[in-house]
């Protein structure tokens, strides 16, 4: 998947965050000659100041209102279009879902925690670094020793980063570890209930995963354990900086000969400098989690996949692998097509044809290889989406859609005999039948490559006989995988795929 459109609330989430320290800051060097004047003696100058620092407060909440609205408005438009960029890699099947739990982590966890990082985290950690910087400069501005003092004493809140990281990260991977196990393993029971019954093995498949809930109920504790370590630390640190910095500013007072009138102003200072490295601290510790979604999600990650630009190749594989588990499903697949060129690909059951297919269609990521392919092009597969609209429903909406023969589409339907079934819900149809429905559409569809998938599986004699008269006259450049020989039709190459290899015939 591609990156979403986070730029306007990251934009206006950091300009809340320093927006919200400037207010601050003026108020604070307001309010410092204020007290200054107060404790000088002179009180005349003083109405001046304190008129200034209300007024300052009153004409700074409409603005910060404002802007602290839109921040929240444009956290919502992001995440609805990172949302719908989701969904539509869902329904295209560009992002893989295994089952309904792992389709509920990837909407809900998944989702919250990008969102979270990139919309909070992020501008709170870009605020928070400005204001750090920011702050230390003017202590060091108002008093360089004070400024050089505190700065080094504020390095001290960072070195539980780096020791808390590695202990962390580990806990948070072997907790994913184990939640995957005790997933894969459910799924297992799930899919085998039948074979466990008949063999009388539940006890045993209880047994296993109850040593798997045991694992990830023990690193939970763990993590929970590590969050409150965490927690305690800094927390203890970030007290002890704060609170002790008045008993330093203090002793600065008594026996370093610093003026108390700059007292009120090094005191913020001081406060912000220690408490803006939390937000920097709350950024690192969440992206360990926001790295783990993006993975699952297969979000900003290098993108093998694309559109050719050369021209006449419509489609171009380069060292394509695909392995489930152990088993290995294609090594090494290198494939061009050209323009108009039709390429048969044949192959036993089982021999990855499929699965090839589906990888240059983009329906399904390899492991290993690059594919590049154009983007007009049109494919009906052997496994295709069920639904219970109507084939009529169905035909309506497809003459609405751009790059759609109406017309063609009509004939097909007439050709593979659906006519009568335009009032039937596709998902009560035979096989048969949804495989002509299916291979109409992409007939119709105009493309300048059409890819196939045992297209003549479930389907009669007089079907068979009129998609190979389509097929004979078809304009554009063809990839058919199919079993048989088909010499019905003419190919410009014939390929042969045997143990994920393939081989021109």
């Amino acid at each position: 998947m591609r990156r979403g459109p986070f730029g306007p609330s990251v934009g206006l989430g950091i300009c809340c965050q320093l927006a919200e320290y400037g207010v601050k800051l003026l108020c604070s060097l307001l309010l410092a000659q204020l007290l200054t004047q107060v404790m000088n003696g002179t009180l005349s100058p003083v109405y001046p100041w304190a008129s200034g620092t209300l007024l300052l407060l009153v004409v700074s909440v409409g603005p910060l209102f404002l802007l602290r609205r839109a921040y929240e408005r444009a956290v919502g438009r992001d995440g609805q279009r990172f949302r719908e960029t989701l969904y539509a890699g869902i329904v295209s099947r560009e992002l893989e879902v295994a089952s309904r739990g792992e389709l509920e982590v990837k909407l809900r966890r998944d989702t919250q925690a990008i969102l979270k990082f990139l919309q909070r985290s992020c501008p709170q950690a870009v605020g928070g670094a400005v204001i750090w910087v920011g702050s230390a400069l003017l202590l060091c501005h108002t008093d360089g020793r004070v400024g050089l003092l505190f700065f080094a004493l504020n390095l001290v809140q960072l070195l539980p980063i780096l020791v808390y990281e590695t202990w962390t990260k580990r806990i948070h991977n072997e907790t994913c570890q184990a939640e995957e196990a005790d997933s894969a393993w459910l799924l297992e029971g799930y899919h085998g209930a039948h074979v466990l019954k008949c063999y009388g093995a539940q006890g045993w498949y209880l047994a296993r995963f109850c040593k798997l809930e045991q694992a990830v109920m023990r690193w939970g504790y763990r993590a929970e354990g590590a969050v409150t370590v965490e927690d305690v630390v800094f927390k203890g640190i970030d007290s002890l900086l704060n609170y002790g910095s008045y008993v330093i500013l203090g002793l600065f007072v008594l026996y370093g000969g610093l003026s108390a009138a700059k007292l009120p102003l090094l005191v913020l200072l001081a406060g912000t400098l220690f408490s803006s490295v939390n937000a920097v601290f709350t950024w690192w510790l969440e992206r360990a989690e926001y790295q783990a979604a993006c993975q699952r999600l297969h979000w900003m990650q290098r993108e093998d996949v694309g559109e050719t630009p050369e021209e006449p190749m419509l489609l171009s594989c380069t060292g394509v692998e695909k392995a489930f588990g152990d088993k290995r499903i294609l090594s090494g697949i290198s494939l061009d097509i050209l323009r108009g060129e039709h390429v048969l690909l044949r192959g036993k059951n089982g021999s990855g044809k499929s699965t090839l297919l589906r990888i240059l269609l983009g329906l399904e990521r390899a492991d290993a290889g690059v594919v590049l392919r154009c983007s007009d092009l049109s494919y009906a597969l052997q496994e295709e989406a069920q639904t219970t609209l109507t084939v009529g429903e169905l035909t309506e909406q497809l003459d609405k859609t751009p790059g759609m023969d109406s017309n063609a589409l009509h004939r097909h339907l007439v050709g593979f005999q659906l006519t009568e079934c335009m009032d039937q819900p596709l998902a009560q149809l035979s096989g048969g039948q949804q495989k002509r429905f299916f291979l109409a559409a992409a007939l119709a569809k105009d493309s300048q490559l059409l890819v196939l998938d045992e297209p003549t599986n479930h389907l009669d004699r007089e079907s068979v006989a009129y998609l190979t008269q389509v097929l004979q006259d078809y304009p554009g450049a063809m990839l058919v995988c199919t079993h048989t020989a088909w010499t019905a039709l003419r190919w410009d190459k014939i390929l042969h795929m045997r143990g994920g290899v393939i081989g021109e015939e």
